[in-house]
């Protein structure tokens, strides 16, 4: 990924050789981002392409952070109108509570096994596929405000959006994703706690 190749970039060469160095050390970054939220390779690369374009040709001076969130600004502005209708109910998957205000049900606890597993790269992997699941608009928010860090306000400023109402669906996608993700986990913990290893032992399950 080069200044020549993706920013067509014309400035003095100073310029162009720390457009280099950015690229070269952040490219990789940048792209993932706006993958995550295009999901698709040509769109993505598209939208490296015009933050680059905006950040360098100004003169300003460019810094990975500026880079970061023009990838973003760029990404948002591709999102398309309408996603395949997402299988989930947001509401189906939130906490429900009693009239005093305590937990309907109990809510399990994540053991050591969790806890390593989202600290792995299946882990991440595993988060970011079930953040997927959600609706199109919860989605979209998640990935923006934690995911890559913008936080509530400057992310609801990207889509448009009230920062009281982005609140409200940021909280309501994170508990989704919680309980997502305790499905998955939990059973695997189980099964780690039951799964038979040398001489009848518990060893943990295998991946």
């Amino acid at each position: 990924m080069t200044v020549a190749r993706i920013a067509d970039h014309d400035g003095p060469e100073p310029d162009r050789v720390d457009a280099e160095r950015l690229l070269r050390t952040n490219g990789g970054r940048l792209y993932a981002a706006a993958l995550r939220l295009l999901g698709r390779a040509d769109a993505a690369k598209a939208a490296v392409a015009e933050a680059c374009r905006a950040v360098f040709a100004d003169g300003e001076g460019a810094s990975a952070e500026l880079l970061h969130r023009q990838v973003l600004r760029a990404a948002v502005r591709r999102l398309p109108a309408r996603r395949p209708t997402s299988p989930l109910a947001v509401d189906e998957l939130l906490p429900a509570f009693a009239d005093d205000g305590h937990h309907r049900s109990a809510v399990p606890a994540w053991d050591g096994t969790c806890d390593r597993l989202l600290h792995s790269r299946d882990g991440a992997a595993l988060l970011l596929g079930r953040i997927d699941l959600l609706p199109d608009d919860h989605r979209t928010l998640l990935l923006l405000a934690d995911v890559e860090g913008l936080g509530v306000a400057p992310a609801a400023a990207l889509l448009g959006i009230r920062t009281d109402r982005a609140k409200a669906r940021l909280r309501r996608a994170r508990q989704a994703v919680r309980e997502l993700l305790a499905r998955v986990l939990t059973s695997r913990s189980e099964a780690a706690a039951t799964w038979p290893g040398p001489a009848g032992s518990s060893a943990g399950a295998p991946a």
